[in-house]
């Protein structure tokens, strides 16, 4: 048989047919396993001579590494969805949900999620206080005190016009301050460094034998000029402890409430003051004082006509007359020359104690012996000023420790 040999010509169809066939075979033969893109990036062999080509040959056989690495992830990831463009995170556990997961649980805010930008929770911050240690005073008719600087926040407390306070936090906003214990915020608007005094129009009289009228309401400003006993004045502002006032000669300044009292002197001889109190003229100036402020209200730490406590009715009624007593009854241990009860004489100040119960002897009450074994006391029982049977007293379990003359 004789032997079937090519000519050159048919040799060369031969081959490249045999090639087409190949890549036409390649798309086909490749997509099971993924790789339906590499026929389109042949591949140089690395022993091969490449020195021959052309700048324009060798690009086309340079793959981009950008794009390599896009086609990569586009081929190799079988279980992408092809219509999802997004990575998730998974999200962490809902409450109550995936109860048998045993996975470690999500940090949900360091991890986010890819759909949903983190965001970063800011609180809100009080603005800075200066340290400070202060009196205000509210100058607002009622201003809440809050518990925190915000006015939607718990009231403490609600305060008045001339209500002192101590400021020991400030700025431009809120003010942090203490009031009967308690610590809280009010608006920096509604409040004064200064004295602040409540409009008042009122008739009062000087309710000591000398009255100081000042330039401001502390005992450090200056002496406009002094007011003697009794003298009649227009009050017109009340403030804390302070009185600011005018004269008939139309100078005005600051005096202290205290002396201030609203009761008209009385035309009567031997009294000094008006009102409701029954007529006294024993001759003795102390008893006849003590017996003006009969019927006037108990006031604790009060020393005026406008209300008394037991010492300071005492100190009141020898202070008209020039001597200052002390202003507790602490201090009436020492307080002139000790006195028998036997030889006790009207205007002699009586000291008892009253806490009987308390295992210790103390003063804790006084009062002005007017003879006849009675007294006129400030009787915080009975709210006012009252004569009081003195054995009767005692009677109660009150214990009297000293009587105590006063050189007068």
């Amino acid at each position: 048989m004789p032997k079937f040999k090519l000519n050159p010509r048919q040799l060369r169809n031969l081959m490249v047919s045999v090639l087409l066939s190949f890549v036409v075979a390649l798309p086909v033969l490749s997509q099971p396993l993924g790789l339906s893109y590499a026929w389109q990036y042949p591949v140089v062999d690395a022993d091969e001579n490449t020195d021959s080509l052309d700048g324009e040959n060798l690009a086309a056989y340079t793959l981009d590494p950008l794009e390599e690495i896009d086609r990569a992830d586009q081929l190799f990831n079988r279980s992408r969805n092809e219509n999802d463009s997004t990575t998730e995170t998974a999200p962490a556990v809902l409450d109550g949900e995936d109860e048998n997961d045993n996975s470690e649980p999500v940090d949900e805010q360091a991890a986010g999620t890819a759909d949903m930008p983190q965001e970063t929770a800011t609180e809100p911050t009080e603005p800075p206080y200066a340290a400070v240690n202060y009196i205000l005073y509210i100058s607002a008719n009622e201003l809440n005190l809050r518990a925190e600087a915000s006015t939607d926040s718990t009231i403490l407390a609600e305060l008045k016009f001339g209500d002192k306070v101590n400021c020991v936090g400030e700025n431009a906003e809120w003010m942090q301050v203490t009031f009967e214990g308690k610590t809280g915020y009010i608006k920096t608007e509604y409040t004064s460094r200064t004295m602040v005094f409540k409009s008042v129009s009122q008739t009062v009289y000087v309710d000591a034998n000398k009255l100081n009228l000042r330039d401001g309401p502390s005992t450090s400003g200056s002496v406009i000029t002094s007011f003697g006993y009794m003298q009649k004045l227009t009050r017109t502002g009340i403030g804390d402890g302070w009185s600011r006032v005018k004269t008939s000669a139309g100078k005005t300044g600051y005096v202290a409430s205290d002396y201030l009292t609203t009761k008209a002197p009385s035309s009567s001889s031997g009294s000094t003051s008006g009102g409701t109190a029954p007529k006294n003229s024993s001759g003795n100036r102390i008893v006849d004082l003590a017996y003006s402020a009969l019927g006037v209200r108990y006031v604790h730490s009060g020393s005026s006509m406008s209300g008394f406590d037991c010492s300071g009715l005492v100190s009141w009624v020898y202070r008209q007359i020039g001597i200052t007593l002390p202003r507790s009854t602490s201090g009436y241990y020492s307080a002139g020359t000790a006195v028998s009860y036997g030889n006790a004489q009207p205007g002699d100040v009586l000291c008892m104690d009253t806490r009987r119960y308390d295992g210790k002897t103390s003063i804790t009450h006084v009062g002005i012996y007017i003879g006849g074994g009675k007294m006129i006391h400030a009787s915080s029982t009975k709210g006012k000023v009252v004569i009081q049977s003195v054995s009767q007293y005692l009677g109660w379990g009150v214990k009297l420790i000293s009587v105590r003359r006063i050189p007068n």
